[in-house]
């Protein structure tokens, strides 16, 4: 019984040994970090509806935008306006001024959540920043649970945050 005890604790110390001896690889090191664009300051430009299947009666309507953004480092907050270029606003243009709830940057990347109260909408902006002083993107407006117009947006940037 002691030989075998013997032999137990001698297989013991050895794994333990062995165990040492045996290193992992270093960890990969971490990924650069993604520079946040700066997108604070006041943005303008035009969103068009496209397609059409959604909003036939605004079809191909392009409004005149605005977004007054203030970052905090990847959040954006800040407000909306629209105005008519070649069509009113939704709802005959009552639904022309709205707040950024939310809204994020990473990289060049965009997301801007827009709360419209005069029609109870919601409005999901994202895109990118193609220039330190050019946006484009798509978006979607919901009522009532459901998407009532889509379509695209572009903005260039007319000066700074404040």
């Amino acid at each position: 019984m002691r030989g075998w005890l013997h032999r137990i604790f001698l297989l013991a110390a050895l794994a333990g040994i062995a165990r040492c001896g045996a290193t992992s690889p270093p960890p990969p090191p971490p990924a650069p970090a993604v520079p946040t664009a700066d997108i604070g300051g006041l943005w303008a430009g035009t969103a068009q509806v496209t397609p059409c299947a959604l909003a036939a009666d605004r079809c191909n309507g392009v409004n005149n935008v605005t977004f007054t953004l203030t970052q905090y480092g990847s959040q954006v907050i800040g407000r909306y306006t629209c105005a008519a270029e070649n069509m009113s606003c939704r709802q005959g243009g009552a639904d022309n001024s709205g707040n950024i709830t939310a809204g994020s940057v990473s990289g060049n990347r965009i997301n801007l959540a827009v709360k419209l109260p005069a029609d109870m909408s919601d409005c999901y902006y994202s895109g990118a920043a193609t220039a330190p002083a050019q946006a484009n993107g798509v978006y979607m407006c919901y009522q009532g649970g459901r998407i009532i117009e889509e379509g695209v947006w572009s903005v260039a940037r007319q000066g700074p945050e404040e």
